[in-house]
């Protein structure tokens, strides 16, 4: 009997039907669960959508679409601003415990803007990040780079939200900035690890009555997963949900996948598609399915996040980065700012990330749903295998079942 190409999904979506989903050429065939692959009528129907195809081929035309996707991807990038990272808290999970001095300087605020008005056209929005940006020694450099932006660029601003309200009269003049809050969990938990919970409850509403928008994130442990509908509560009892400023999700923390992950969560909260669609793997992989189902344009991801090319981290050092978890981390430097002509010295570090993609780890180039999870974080690649030229799994194929499942129910 033929042999399928290693490139088609076949999942069993339940007890009478299973589909087979040509990831290279976007050919879709239903079938019933026990089909007998060697009947002629499905061998054609097969054949004739390119199910055999052999794997040079599909390797090739992967190869041909990642180079179309390069070439009309538009050069921007999201330029990250850490000018201290001083923090007003000491969270044990966090990954910048571990500062070399050598990094930590504060920025030249003339160099800065003068960075930004150089690159101006290419910077498609500017994060300001930390340790903690909402901190009094940085309150001179948030009021100075938000004024000289003047909304003509998208900001967004990541903090643990507790001195939102003391920079309240600086952030609010700026309709185009994006507030990203984390909580870990409910009062209790959280307050075990970030503290003053209720007082960033109080400055997300501040923040949504001075009409700016708010990201917020709620990590969840492997000792908080009753968070996730104690959380949920509180959002609707502020009716936070139903204000078109405000959008939130729910992420992981875990060291070790196969003990938890995210897919505990949606085993455990299976039944509620409107707490599921705030998972962050199990959303992603639910709007690629659609987008493959629906989209005249075939969807392909090649690279897992905007890390590769799209993100630039600079902190007050003249430090480049490409990714948020290697900040603290100068062996991580992938470049350093020339004052000369306020460009990027890029090392041979940059090139190395840019060229992560599935096509270029052994084990995503193998694998059918390689350009749905698009090879996972190369940080976390990095940190559990040494190398980013390997993939971070994360139960995707798990999750890609549940979410491809709910879809099909969705649509029938």
């Amino acid at each position: 009997m033929r042999k399928l190409s290693k490139y088609v999904i076949d999942e069993t979506i339940n007890v009478s039907e299973r589909i087979l989903i040509n990831t290279v050429n976007g050919s879709i065939l239903m079938i019933p669960a026990e089909s007998d692959m060697s009947e002629p009528f499905i061998i054609d129907a097969l054949d004739g959508n390119d199910f055999f195809i052999d794997d040079q081929d599909a390797i090739n035309i992967f190869q041909e679409n990642y180079k179309i996707i390069l070439k009309n991807t538009q050069n921007k990038y999201d330029l990250v601003l850490i000018n201290s990272y001083d923090c007003n808290l000491n969270c044990p999970y966090c990954y910048q415990k571990k500062i070399n001095n050598e990094i930590s300087a504060e920025f030249n605020i003339e160099n800065i803007i003068s960075f930004i008005e150089r690159n101006k056209e290419s910077i498609e929005r500017i994060i300001l990040f930390g340790g903690e940006i909402l901190i009094d020694k940085n309150r001179s450099f948030i009021s100075r780079v938000l004024k000289y932006i003047n909304n003509e660029i998208d900001v967004k601003l990541v903090t643990n939200g507790i001195n939102l309200g003391n920079f309240a009269e600086i952030l609010k003049q700026n309709k185009n900035l994006e507030i990203s809050v984390t909580l870990d969990g409910f009062q209790d938990n959280h307050d075990l690890t970030r503290g003053h919970f209720y007082t960033i409850i109080d400055n997300i509403d501040l923040c949504l009555n001075l009409e700016l928008k708010v990201h917020l994130r709620i990590n969840i442990f492997r000792s908080n997963t009753e968070d996730v509908t104690r959380v949920s509560n509180l959002i609707t009892q502020h009716k936070w949900a139903e204000n078109g400023l405000f959008n939130y999700e729910f992420t992981v923390i875990s060291e070790d996948y196969s003990v938890f992950s995210e897919l505990d969560l949606i085993k455990m909260y299976s039944e509620s598609m409107i707490i599921k669609d705030k998972f962050s793997i199990y959303k992603d992989a639910f709007n690629k399915i659609k987008h493959f189902f629906e989209d005249e344009d075939l969807y392909h991801g090649f690279e897992s996040c905007r890390m590769n090319r799209n993100l630039l981290v600079l902190n007050g050092s003249g430090n480049a980065f490409n990714c948020y978890e290697n900040t603290a981390d100068k062996s991580k430097v992938i470049g350093t700012l020339d004052l000369s002509d306020m460009s990027i010295i890029a090392n041979e570090s940059k090139k190395l990330w840019e060229q992560r993609n599935v096509l270029t780890i052994k084990e995503c180039s193998d694998c059918a749903y390689a350009i749905f999870c698009r090879g996972g974080c190369a940080a976390k690649a990095q940190k559990a295998n040494g190398t980013i030229y390997s993939p971070d799994c994360n139960r995707f194929k798990e999750i890609f079942k549940i979410a491809l499942v709910d879809y099909l129910k969705g649509v029938s």
